[in-house]
């Protein structure tokens, strides 16, 4: 069954919370518990375990980065984001059939409410240091959560469960043990990194097989690719209908560096932009068993990019990141595929 996704705001300024770090490593008192939610579990006041974030809470902007992430420089994006939040809960979180919490009412379900909701609520409550309202949309969780100990993924509005809507949603689950995690640090709790580990196992337990893989009947959907007629080793498909032409490459990009990885951007986007089509070039002997064909590296000398027909600066890469060719290509200009 293909679960819908409802997003219940427009999460552009989540992006911007997302590259915050609640537990920052800092040192100093635990914050206090702040005014919680109805029947959510609650945090100390005392100071917190080791492991878990101090200074807390961190209200909103905290300004902070992480990892490669930067700071917006658009102006006033925190009032913004401070306002959309407001007007998110205004218009979506709702007591009414809460029992006794809060949940994120879906217009696409009838007025009902899907785990992800939920989450995505749970997420951007406690990075907008919303105690209250994350408790109380944790609290609706687990008064609707199955015989697993997750979610169940679609709840009418009357609180009883969907007759599709038994089961948990994984992408939801992951949502929720995030915003868990996040809240252990945000307020300095044990018991919400608990729950969050009482989550992650379920999940382990649930959805995931032995050897780390989703269980099969995880899955929303199954892609199928239509049928093909490769060209080298390339699908034809990859032509998008004629919406990309192919253009041949050749191992003389390389400069004897093989294998080599050929890569296409567009000429207006900067050296960091995913490419708009790669292919790895190598020499190998077509004698050899198949084995060491594998072993050092299955490619080709020569192959296709497929691209619509623009304007790209290509680049060449050795195995050791290194560019040993770099030109500006026009396809629009040479759109006849070479040999």
């Amino acid at each position: 069954m293909i679960r819908h996704l409802f997003l219940s705001i427009t999460f552009a300024w989540l992006v911007a919370a997302g590259c915050a770090s609640p537990a920052n490593n800092q040192t100093g008192t635990a914050g206090t518990t702040g005014s919680g939610g109805t029947g959510g579990s609650g945090g100390s006041a005392q100071p917190p375990p080791p492991g878990l974030g101090q200074g807390g809470p961190f209200t909103f902007p905290q300004n902070k980065t992480s990892g490669s992430c930067t700071i917006t420089s658009v102006g006033s994006a925190h009032v913004a984001t401070n306002a959309a939040y407001t007007s998110w809960k205004g218009s979506f979180v709702t007591s009414n059939g809460a029992g006794g919490g809060l949940r994120v009412q879906s217009p696409q379900h009838s007025g009902g409410t899907v785990s992800e909701g939920i989450g995505y609520g749970m997420i951007a409550a406690v990075y907008m240091n919303d105690r209250p309202t994350f408790d109380g949309l944790w609290t609706y969780a687990k008064l609707h959560f199955d015989a697993k100990g997750l979610m169940n993924w679609k709840i009418n509005s009357d609180g009883s469960t969907a007759s599709d809507g038994a089961g948990s949603a994984l992408d939801a689950d992951e949502d929720i043990a995030w915003a868990l995690l996040m809240a252990s640090d945000q307020w300095s709790s044990v018991d919400y990194l608990n729950d969050a580990r009482a989550v992650i196992d379920a999940i382990y337990g649930t959805a995931i097989a032995g050897d780390g893989t989703l269980k099969p009947d995880q899955y929303d959907m199954s892609v199928f690719f239509p049928p093909e007629t490769t060209t080298t080793e390339r699908p034809d498909w990859l032509r998008l209908g004629g919406m990309r032409v192919a253009y041949g490459v050749g191992g003389e990009l390389c400069n004897s560096h093989f294998p080599c990885l050929v890569e296409a951007r567009y000429a207006s986007e900067g050296p960091d932009a995913i490419p708009a089509d790669r292919v790895v070039l190598n020499v190998i002997d077509p004698n050899a068993p198949t084995q060491n064909r594998f072993l050092t590296g299955h490619g080709s000398a020569s192959d296709r990019l497929y691209l619509r027909p623009e304007k790209y600066r290509f680049s060449a890469l050795d195995k050791n990141g290194r560019t040993v060719f770099a030109r500006d290509i026009d396809v629009a200009a040479e759109s006849a595929a070479k040999p």
